[in-house]
């Protein structure tokens, strides 16, 4: 669903829908997804807008792709930089659930 916003700045919506694109092509690890995904990330701000840290969550993004197809300990050195985040609890969760796969937390 899109909303009014959204349809005044198409930006916006692809920074909407990149984020859960590519987390859920690295679940999947639909290989075939991961240039899109990628793709899709790479036009997302770079900086805060609207009170939305965008960012962090594509740095997320981007570790949780790495991770799918080069492995923890590369994603963990991208995301390592948003350890201590604290305005976004679910950045901290992911990154926490990745070091804890590699016991180095």
């Amino acid at each position: 669903m899109f909303t009014a916003a959204d349809r005044r700045d198409p930006g916006q919506r692809t920074s909407s829908a990149a984020h859960p694109f590519a987390s859920t092509v690295a679940a999947l690890g639909d290989v075939r997804e991961l240039t899109r995904a990628r793709e899709l990330l790479d036009r997302v701000p770079a900086s805060d807008e609207h009170g939305v840290p965008w960012p962090v969550y594509t740095r997320m993004a981007h570790a949780l792709l790495v991770e799918r197809s080069v492995g923890s300990a590369r994603a963990l050195d991208l995301a390592d930089p948003l350890r201590h985040t604290t305005n976004v609890p679910v950045v901290t969760a992911l990154t926490a659930k990745g070091y804890r796969a590699l016991r180095t937390w």
